[in-house]
């Protein structure tokens, strides 16, 4: 099971999270529609659950989880209660600019202890380019994976792919 609290030396599990999905729902006969927007250019296409580069998908996703040992004390671990949409959010904001993992919520049912979407920020950058990603997952609703890239030389690069889930 994915786990939360900073005070107990572990953060949240991306991998874990994403194992508890696929034990959960892999049978399942889902469809996609996947929305690509490069540079303002959009491209839509349907696809089978068992068709999708789900390697390469959990992949971004899997680069920014923050739940090895050797990223204890480096997130400032925050509970929030957010009234109006009923939800708890278990937030991690990094304390160093140079960690490649910015911020990972975690939003929860309070009442079933079930997580209804996962966000998080990516940022890296060296001499060349500066690249950011916006991750986000509702569970059987949505995968969004947005990257910006911005280079010193040559044309910046902004794409956002999303797959819906049709159930």
């Amino acid at each position: 099971m994915a786990t939360f609290t900073a005070e107990s030396g572990t953060y949240f599990s991306i991998r874990q999270f994403a194992k508890d999905q696929f034990d959960s729902f892999w049978q399942q006969p889902f469809g996609f529609e996947k929305t690509e927007v490069i540079n303002g250019k959009k491209d839509t296409v349907l696809l089978g659950g068992l068709s999708m580069d789900w390697g390469s998908i959990l992949q971004t996703f899997f680069d920014a989880d923050i739940s090895d040992t050797k990223n204890i004390g480096k997130y400032e671990f925050t509970v929030i209660n957010e009234d109006a949409t009923m939800s708890k959010i278990y937030d991690y904001e990094a304390k160093d600019p140079k960690l490649f993992t910015q911020k990972t919520q975690i939003v929860i049912d309070p009442f079933t202890e079930r997580i209804k979407a996962v966000y998080i920020e990516t940022h890296k950058e060296d001499f060349w380019k500066k690249e950011s990603q916006k991750l986000f997952y509702v569970p059987l609703k949505v995968i969004q994976i947005q990257k910006f890239e911005s280079l010193r030389l040559g044309k910046d690069l902004s794409t956002r792919t999303e797959y819906h889930f049709m159930n």
